[in-house]
């Protein structure tokens, strides 16, 4: 029963559509009892595999079923989706949503699901996040860079005109303007990032911020992804991630820095209104200022 116990998916992947589609599949009481708990939840398959050895069989069918559909790209955007469906605090972001923005041909990345979405779950569930924001699973295209950002933005604005007229920088420094110019490009991977900053990481200086994010299993985030993040989710829904609140304004930290003069800062990101989009350097000590956390898959 240790392969039933393990799994922590949800309902199989595909619930035997192709017998949904053609009844005439359906050609014994063990194709529909397999049938039947494939819709299971885990918790349920593992009490139903119990009711007898014509179940208990029918169940592991289920599981390897899972197992092999969990290899390809359809079963693990169904995954994704049921999951995202089910965990209010996820966001799934993934190449259809990318495609949705205008960038067309992004990678579909096949992780190890079985490991992966405990580890997503955990971090939705230990991770705090102000205002109870969650986080998202983001895909971060090969050889996606910050002039690749640019260019998506623009091209979302000519395309959606008033509507997409916040896919911009309200301002940015310059001495950022430089560096992500300079910074190599993605190497094409997976991250979950916090929708907000973490509770108790404003007002503090870089070295507290960083070991309150590694104190989750997690790291701060980079520029680039953070500045992504923000952009593809008002293009994908409208919402302003680090952005201008009823009270005040929210910045995330990154680990991506500046020099200006003989100082170094890190950069910040947030301040996200309909005027766009700010890329700062800010002195530690400014209450707007937390941090996002970062995980990589």
């Amino acid at each position: 029963m240790s392969i039933l116990q393990s799994i922590s998916l949800g309902p199989s992947t595909a619930p035997r559509w192709e017998t949904v589609q053609n009844p005439k599949g359906l050609n014994s009481v063990p194709d529909v009892v397999q049938l039947a708990l494939s819709f299971l939840l885990p918790g349920e398959l593992c009490r139903a595999s119990k009711v007898c050895v014509n179940w208990r069989w029918a169940a592991y069918h289920v599981v390897e079923d899972l197992n092999e559909n969990l290899k390809n790209q359809e079963g693990q955007d169904f995954a994704l989706k049921y999951l995202s469906s089910m965990h209010p605090k996820l966001r799934v972001i993934g190449p259809a949503e990318w495609a949705r923005c205008g960038l067309l041909g992004v990678p579909k990345p096949i992780l190890d699901l079985r490991t992966a979405i405990p580890e997503i779950l955990r971090l939705l569930e230990t991770v705090p996040v102000e205002e109870d924001a969650g986080g998202t699973l983001l895909t971060m295209p090969e050889g996606f860079d910050f002039k690749a950002l640019t260019e998506l933005m623009e091209a979302f604005r000519e395309a959606h005109g008033a509507e997409g007229a916040a896919a911009k920088f309200d301002y940015i420094l310059p001495a950022a303007d430089r560096v992500l110019r300079e910074t190599p490009p993605i190497q094409g991977r997976v991250v979950f990032m916090t929708r907000n900053v973490l509770p108790g990481s404003r007002n503090q200086h870089f070295a507290s911020q960083k070991a309150l994010v590694e104190g989750h299993g997690c790291e701060m985030p980079d520029a680039l992804t953070a500045m992504t993040l923000a952009m593809v989710t008002y293009m994908v829904s409208q919402e302003f991630l680090f952005g201008r609140g009823d009270i005040r304004l929210t910045y995330t930290r990154t680990l991506d820095e500046v020099v200006i003069g003989s100082a170094r800062y890190r950069i910040v990101v947030g301040g996200f209104a309909p005027a766009g989009l700010d890329v700062y350097n800010y002195n530690p000590g400014i209450d707007d200022i937390g941090s996002g956390a970062l995980r990589k898959f």
